[in-house]
C-alpha cells in the first residue's frame, strides 16, 4: 500500500514535468533564439540597418535596406506571434473563437480522466460484489491497481480503504470515487479553469 501510494505520487509529479518539458520544447522550437531564424537576429539586422541609415540619411540603399530590415522583422514577430496563438489554441483553446476548446489538449485529456474514473467506479461495484459471494477477484484488484496508477498520470490522487475491497479516491481533499459513485466530472468551459463539477 505505502509502495502503490509512493509510486503513484511520483508518477503524477513525472507526469507534470513530462508535459512541462513537452511545451516548453515547443515553446522553444517556436521562439528559435539560438538559430538563425531567430527574433534576436532580426532586431541585430534591423539594428544595423538602423545605424547606417543615420549615418547617411541620405543614401537610397540603406534607406532601402532599412525598409527591407524592418519589413523582415515585423514579418517574423507575426510569424512568431501566429505560432503561439496556434499552440495555445491546441492546448487550451483560444478566447477569441468561441468552441475552440472543445477540440483542445485540456479538453481531450479531462474526457480521458472522467471515462478513467467512471470505469474505477464500476470496477469498485464489480469487485465488492464478487467480495460479498467470498471470491477473492485478483485479476480485477490488478486491473483496477492499473488504472489507479493512469489516473495518478492526470492528477495526483489519495486511495482509501472501505468494505468489501472497495476504495475512494480524491485529489486535494475533494472526492472523485466513493465506492460504486463517481462524484463529479471534470469539465472545461471557455474562460475557466478545469473544475470538478
Amino acid at each position: 500500500s505505502y509502495l502503490d501510494s509512493y509510486f503513484r505520487r511520483e508518477n503524477s509529479d513525472l507526469s507534470f514535468y513530462k508535459e512541462l518539458n513537452d511545451n516548453l520544447s515547443l515553446l522553444q522550437d517556436i521562439t528559435n533564439e539560438l538559430g538563425d531564424s531567430a527574433i534576436g537576429s532580426y532586431l541585430t539586422e534591423f539594428y544595423n540597418a538602423a545605424q547606417q541609415l543615420s549615418l547617411n540619411p541620405s543614401d537610397l540603399v540603406a534607406r532601402q535596406n532599412f525598409i527591407q530590415k524592418a519589413s523582415d522583422l515585423c514579418s517574423r514577430f507575426n510569424q512568431t506571434a501566429e505560432q503561439l496563438t496556434n499552440l495555445r489554441t491546441n492546448l487550451v483553446g483560444n478566447p477569441e473563437v468561441p468552441g475552440s476548446i472543445g477540440e483542445s489538449k485540456i479538453k481531450l485529456t479531462c474526457d480521458e480522466l472522467n471515462t478513467k474514473l467512471e470505469e474505477l467506479a464500476k470496477l469498485n461495484e464489480t469487485i465488492s460484489a464478487s467480495c460479498s459471494f467470498g471470491a477473492v477477484p485478483n485479476n480485477l484488484l490488478d486491473e483496477r491497481d492499473l488504472l489507479l496508477d493512469q489516473i495518478s498520470e492526470y492528477l495526483p490522487i489519495t486511495v482509501t480503504s472501505g468494505a468489501n475491497n472497495v476504495i475512494n479516491v480524491s485529489s486535494n481533499n475533494v472526492e472523485l470515487v466513493r465506492g460504486s459513485r463517481k462524484l463529479g466530472t471534470f469539465e472545461v468551459t471557455q474562460g475557466d479553469n478545469i473544475n470538478p463539477a
